[in-house]
């Protein structure tokens, strides 16, 4: 049977300070764990914090202690997960995209259509449970105590994703992976890189500023949820799930939409290749999850096409997204918000 977790609605307080801490962030470097509160939640948001007694208690009520115990089912830990951004009022916070719990829901949609792993896309369901760089709004707590709480309803593997997301500085993220020379790039003199060898960038904690080079799978599942919550708040991506159908009307403002949305359109891109790129270097992964790189390679075409992106637009706009000199302005061009 799923196991209850108690998650609760941060108030406007907790959320204007943590905005102005990622202000700060932003300007200055200054990270946030200064908006947390004393104690228990700020000492959590550090890297290798989760406690020893919590994650004995975590493993024995998981069973194995992998996230895939036969007492959850996935459907369940995705009801539990449901269930407890319900009861924490979900519904009534609103996202870039719309309703929060429906943003939620729209991200592990995705995921689960690229047919990643089924704790990727129960990952993806609660990526902001921690809230995030960008989502200053955690219904989750950082403490050791409320972390084994979570790793005993949903598994250890998707809470570790879970617990990254909400704490890898995206700014970082974003310009780390632009950076990543991968063996398809197509160099300055037009000459592809065939023999690059994929090296993992180093991370930063948001809240500690303390740094981490993780683990070639970690990173390219993190990756595809990246892609995945920024796919679902773009007008591509939204209208095609939801079957729509565009009236002569909407046509205009939606080639406006389609314009601001291009850098974003080709980021997701960027960000699939990536996570198809460190799957393929990874001898575990490959054991581990042998499908996984091909499916990551569809969801990359098959994305490119409902976009109508080709190798000059992804080179061009790729270009454009390095150049910016600004965290913010990338952050917001990469994610679509300008």
């Amino acid at each position: 049977s799923p196991r209850r977790m108690l998650l609760r609605r941060p108030g406007w307080a907790r959320v204007l300070l943590g905005a102005l801490a990622r202000v700060l962030w932003y300007l200055f470097g200054v990270p946030c764990a200064w908006s947390l509160p004393r104690g228990a939640e700020r000492e959590g948001a550090r890297w290798g914090t989760s406690g020893d007694e919590e994650e004995d208690e975590a493993r024995r009520l998981d069973d194995d202690g992998d996230g895939s115990s036969p007492r959850a089912s996935h459907a369940s830990r995705v009801d539990t997960l449901r269930r407890a951004f319900a009861l924490a009022g979900a519904a009534d916070v609103r996202h870039v995209a719309g309703a929060f719990d429906e943003h939620v829901a729209d991200v592990s949609r995705v995921l689960a259509s690229w047919d990643v792993p089924e704790h990727v896309a129960l990952a993806g369901y609660g990526h902001t449970l921690y809230g995030s760089e960008l989502f200053p709004y955690a219904l989750g707590s950082f403490s050791r105590a409320a972390r084994a709480e979570v790793r005993a309803a949903v598994g250890r593997d998707a809470e570790e994703l879970m617990f990254l997301y909400g704490t890898c500085s995206q700014k970082r993220w974003y310009r780390s992976v632009l950076e990543i020379v991968l063996p398809d790039d197509v160099a300055s003199n037009g000459s592809r890189t065939e023999n690059a060898e994929f090296v993992v960038p180093e991370q930063v904690n948001a809240y500690t500023g303390e740094s981490r080079r993780l683990t070639k799978t970690l990173f390219a599942f993190l990756c595809a949820m990246h892609a995945a919550d920024i796919i679902s708040t773009l007008p591509e991506g939204r209208g095609k799930r939801r079957g729509e159908t565009t009236s002569v009307s909407k046509s205009e403002k939606k080639k406006k939409k389609k314009k601001k949305a291009r850098a974003a359109e080709v980021f997701c891109l960027r960000l699939l290749r990536v996570a198809a790129a460190a799957t393929r270097s990874d001898p575990d992964a490959t054991k581990r999850f042998p499908n996984l790189e091909r499916a990551l390679l569809f969801a990359v075409s098959n994305w490119a096409t409902d976009t109508g992106s080709d190798v000059c637009i992804e080179k061009t706009t790729l270009e454009g997204l390095r150049r910016c000199a600004s965290d913010a302005w990338l952050v917001a061009r990469a994610t679509g918000l300008a």
